[in-house]
This record gives structure tokens, C-alpha cells and sequence, in this order.
């Protein structure tokens, strides 16, 4: 009697099902997914994008609360599948009829938190699997996805069978071949998109990391090495843990959905369509950002990425970033102006007259050190800004390669300064840039008097250039704080930017890895803003190369 009652209430279903899936409903209402759109007016909804229109019009999938008592019967039938089909239930077996072996291959774990778990196990291999031995229409009566998933179907079908996997296996490659109906979980009951990206890069790893199942569905004589098909990809296990496989190896459609799995060859290399302003993470991974504001009340692009993980290029804060714009053009604003003075001079104003008097000032390691800075430090301000002002359509480096000379030459910089700290101990240069303190006051405002009026009228420099004393007041100053200050921040954060593993927690109350990168930011800005102001100084010589040839030779000319 009972089985029989569970084969009407499931027909009782069904019926209902079709009813809702295929017809309106008795009032005339139209289907969810249409309502959303026949609520705005045309106008508005046509002007959005696509996938965010589909997201929006097409509501989740449910087939609503669970009768309490027949949830009792659920569990009641589930209890009696898993007693054979369980992991306990394969070892030991309620049945002494039952074949062990074929039992140990068709071992199931329902999880609790399964999307089906409150389904029972009839629901979908019929009510044939009720009794023992189960007939041999089993497999044929077991319903299939598109049965009770008919709209979502409609959306991914049509990509699915163009996928390559499908194109390959046709029939045997199913939804049941990515997705386990028992422990599937819904993305949204997720709590975070790491654990989204966990979850749907198990499905992709469960072949492509298994030989046994690789094996089943392909013809290569071995299976690919992941991690030498994403060598080109900087700190993979990284973005392995932060990305899902699909948001490179996948097409994105209108729908949102991402079934059709393209060739290695055909997958996204383009750093830059993630990390950008207008990132695809935002329709793909992080798809609830379709409704957030693109920039929060404190200036930082993408919240609702950084909330989660610090994107270069993606999750930058505008307003520090036109700060320090606006800090730059003040500064080139004003050596335009100090230039423009001085050239409207008199021509014997210009530069202080010459003495004839030759002193040589830098030793040739300090030379070699000081070029390699040049050059160092032109390709990290090049690179460094195209990574964070990073565009796919007008990018002054391209991401890829711009990431690979910024880490390079970040090392090398790295091994140069750690050689100008030693040259400086060894050779005694580290007193250049200690100021006396007695009567310091006097000496800086007798040096900014110069720069900001007796230049213009052909005064002498207050404080010649000698040996022991290579900097004027105001340069010992600045150069100690930018090389004993600047660097060792810009440095220190590089390096441990390279290591994000080692960013696990909070700095200051902001996540680890976007402090240490805005203090790496911050300091790159410095000295950039001061090689500015020292480029332009250094044609303040008797001539206008005159520094510029010091630093050439080593002799420097009063």
C-alpha cells in the first residue's frame, strides 16, 4: 500500500510540475521569468546589459518547503537506499543476497547540504529501486536533469552540446559527469566566492586529476600536467584558489551560465579582462557586484571583489590615485614655472659662473650603482603603472609582460640596493647624507633662498661641492629619506607582494595584502614625484649637463 501511494504522490508531482514549467497559470499569470521583465518598462529593461538582464528576470529554481510528514517519509526512504549504497552500508550489507563487489562501485554520499538532500532517492531512480533485486529498467526510469530543471535547461543546453566535451562523448558525457546530483550544492547558500571558486574548480580538478576518470574520457596516452599548462600564469596555486577554471576556459553567454568549455588554446590569457576597471570578474565570479556600485563611498573600485581579494588594477581607490595625480601635476606645474623663470633671465643668470675649480666626487661603483637605478627604475615606473592603471584596449605595456619585467626588475633592484647599503658602509659615503645639526635652520633657508630667488639673478651656490660634502642641506634630507626611508618601503612590500601567501590577515583593520600593496603604491609615488624634481635640479649646474656629466665621469666642475 505504502509504495503504491508513493507512486501516486510522485505522478501528483510531476503533473503539477509540467503544469507550472509548460502552461501559465490558472489566473493568467505569466511565468517568473517573464514577470520580471513585464514589470519594467521596455525602454529600461532593453537598455541593460544582457547578463545582467537575464540574471535579473530569471528567478532561482525551487520547488518549495517539504511537506513535513512526508519529509519523514523522505528520510525513511533514503535510510533504507543507504543502507546498501552508503560507504557503511558497501562493507556491510543488510542483504547477505547482495553482490559486494558491483555494491562497492555504486556507492553514493548524499550530503546534507545537497541541493537534492531533501528529495527522496525515488524522486529520481523511480520507485523500482523500493524493492530488491532492483529490475533492469532501473537505469532507463531514472530521470534525468532537463526533467525537473526544464528552464534552467534552456539556457544551457544549447552551449553544453556545443561544448568540447559533449561534442567529444555525446551521450555519456552528461550533467551527472560534472555535477554529483548527491553532493551539489547551490552557489548562492555559499558564503563566500572563494568557496564558490573551491566548489566548481573540485568538479573540473575530479577529472582532470584523476587518471582513473581522466582516462574514461579521453584518448591521450597520459594526462596533462596542469602545472605546466598554466606555467605562464603568475602565482597559479593563487589564482587556482581565488578564480574558478571555467571564468578562462568557459564562454560567458547572455544567461550567465558558462557551459561551453573551449580548447586550451582558445582559453583566456588575457590578464587584463580581469584585472581592469571593468573587470569580467564582475559578471562571472563575483555576479552579485551586477547590482553594486562600481565605486564605494571610499573611493575603492570593485568593493565587492576587494571584499573578498585584492586585484591589481581592479580594486584600487580612485581617490588616492587622483591625489597623487594631482600632487604630480602641481609639482611639474611649478618646475615648469621655476624653468620658465630662468630661461626669461638673463643669460648670465642662468647658471652660476664657472670657477675652473675640478674635484672628483663619485667613485665608479656609485656611477654603476646610480645608472642601474636609472634604468631600474624607469622600467618599474613604466611597468608599475600599467599594471595599475591597467586597460585591455590602450595599455602602455601589456599586463602579462608588464608583470614579468616589474618582478624581474624589482629583484635585480632589489640586489642593487642591498649593494649600495654595503658600498655605503664599507667606503664611509653613508655620512653624505647626515646633515650637521648645528645651525641646520640657517643652512636650509639659505639653500631654499637660492632655488627660489638667486638663481634667477646668477647667484653663486651657497654651499660649494666637495668631497666630504656632495649634498647641500636640503638634498641630504631628502635623499636620506627617500634611499633610507622610500626604498626600504618600496622594496619590502615588493617582496612581499611576490609571497600573497604570506598576507594572510588584517593590517590596521584592512586585509593584509591591500595595505602592503597601497604602502607599495604609496612609496612608489614618492619617488617618482622626487626623480621629477631631481631630473629638473640637476640642470641647475654651471651648465645645463653639467651634473649629468659628474655623474659620468666622477669630476665635478665649481
Amino acid at each position: 500500500m505504502g509504495a503504491e501511494m508513493n507512486k501516486i504522490y510522485s505522478r501528483v508531482i510531476l503533473a503539477v510540475m509540467a503544469m507550472v514549467f509548460a502552461n501559465p497559470s490558472p489566473s493568467g499569470a505569466a511565468d517568473p521569468s517573464s514577470q520580471a521583465v513585464a514589470l519594467s518598462p521596455t525602454a529600461d529593461w532593453r537598455s541593460l546589459p544582457p547578463l545582467v538582464r537575464n540574471h535579473q528576470e530569471r528567478q532561482p529554481y525551487s520547488l518549495g518547503p517539504v511537506d513535513p510528514a512526508r519529509a519523514d517519509q523522505i528520510k525513511a526512504i533514503n535510510a533504507g537506499c543507504l543502507s546498501c549504497h552508503s560507504a557503511e552500508g558497501a562493507q556491510n550489507p543488510p542483504r547477505p543476497d547482495v553482490d559486494r563487489a558491483k555494491l562497492a562501485t555504486m556507492v553514493v554520499s548524499l550530503a546534507a547540504s545537497s541541493v537534492h538532500a531533501g528529495q527522496a532517492c525515488t524522486s529520481c531512480h523511480g520507485d523500482g529501486v523500493a524493492r530488491y533485486p532492483h529490475p533492469e529498467t532501473v537505469k532507463q526510469q531514472t530521470r534525468t536533469c532537463v526533467d525537473c530543471h526544464p528552464r534552467s535547461a534552456k539556457y544551457v543546453l544549447p552551449a553544453f552540446e556545443d561544448s568540447r566535451h559533449f561534442l567529444r562523448h555525446k551521450a555519456e558525457f552528461t550533467c551527472a559527469a560534472c555535477h554529483d546530483p548527491h553532493t551539489m550544492v547551490r552557489a548562492g547558500t555559499l558564503t563566500s566566492p572563494h568557496m564558490v571558486a573551491a566548489a566548481d574548480n573540485a568538479k573540473c580538478l575530479d577529472c582532470h586529476q584523476n587518471e582513473a576518470k581522466f582516462a574514461r574520457f579521453s584518448s591521450a596516452r597520459k594526462m596533462p600536467d596542469l602545472a605546466v599548462h598554466h606555467n605562464w600564469l603568475p602565482n597559479a596555486t593563487l589564482h587556482w584558489a581565488s578564480v574558478r577554471c571555467i571564468d578562462c576556459h568557459a564562454e560567458a553567454n547572455e544567461s550567465g551560465y558558462s557551459h561551453q568549455f573551449v580548447r586550451i588554446v582558445k582559453a583566456t590569457r588575457d590578464c587584463s579582462s580581469c584585472h581592469t576597471t571593468d573587470s569580467s570578474l564582475r559578471s562571472r565570479l563575483y555576479r552579485k557586484a551586477l547590482g553594486q556600485p562600481l565605486v564605494s563611498p571610499a573611493g575603492f573600485v570593485n568593493p565587492v571583489i576587494l571584499a573578498e581579494a585584492y586585484v591589481v588594477g581592479a580594486t584600487r581607490n580612485v581617490w588616492l590615485d587622483q591625489a597623487i595625480l594631482a600632487v604630480g601635476a602641481l609639482l611639474l606645474a611649478g618646475l615648469l614655472l621655476h624653468a620658465l623663470v630662468r630661461l626669461a633671465s638673463p643669460a648670465r643668470a642662468r647658471h652660476p659662473a664657472a670657477t675652473g675649480h675640478r674635484v672628483y666626487l663619485f667613485a665608479s661603483w656609485l656611477r654603476l650603482w646610480h645608472w642601474s637605478n636609472v634604468v631600474l627604475m624607469g622600467l618599474l615606473a613604466l611597468t608599475g603603472f600599467s599594471l595599475h592603471f591597467a586597460r585591455p584596449d590602450a595599455a602602455m605595456v601589456p599586463f602579462a609582460p608588464a608583470h614579468q619585467i616589474h618582478v624581474a626588475a624589482g629583484i635585480v633592484l632589489c640586489v642593487a640596493f642591498a649593494a649600495f647599503l654595503v658600498g655605503n658602509a664599507v667606503t664611509g659615503n653613508w655620512r653624505q647624507f647626515v646633515p650637521r645639526l648645528a645651525g641646520l635652520p640657517g643652512r636650509l633657508v639659505a639653500q631654499t633662498r637660492f632655488y627660489l630667488w638667486d638663481i634667477f639673478r646668477g647667484g653663486a651656490h651657497p654651499f660649494p661641492t666637495t668631497p666630504d660634502n656632495t649634498f647641500n642641506p636640503l638634498q641630504q634630507i631628502i635623499y636620506a629619506l627617500v634611499m633610507y626611508g622610500a626604498c626600504p618601503l618600496l622594496l619590502g612590500s615588493g617582496v612581499l607582494l611576490l609571497f600573497p601567501e604570506l598576507l594572510d590577515g588584517k593590517i590596521l583593520d584592512l586585509d593584509a595584502t591591500l595595505a602592503v600593496a597601497t604602502l607599495h603604491y604609496l612609496a612608489a609615488s614618492a619617488i617618482v614625484l622626487f626623480t621629477l624634481s631631481h631630473i629638473y635640479l640637476a640642470t641647475t649646474g654651471t651648465t645645463v649637463l653639467a651634473y649629468l656629466k659628474s655623474m659620468v665621469t666622477g669630476w665635478h666642475q665649481d
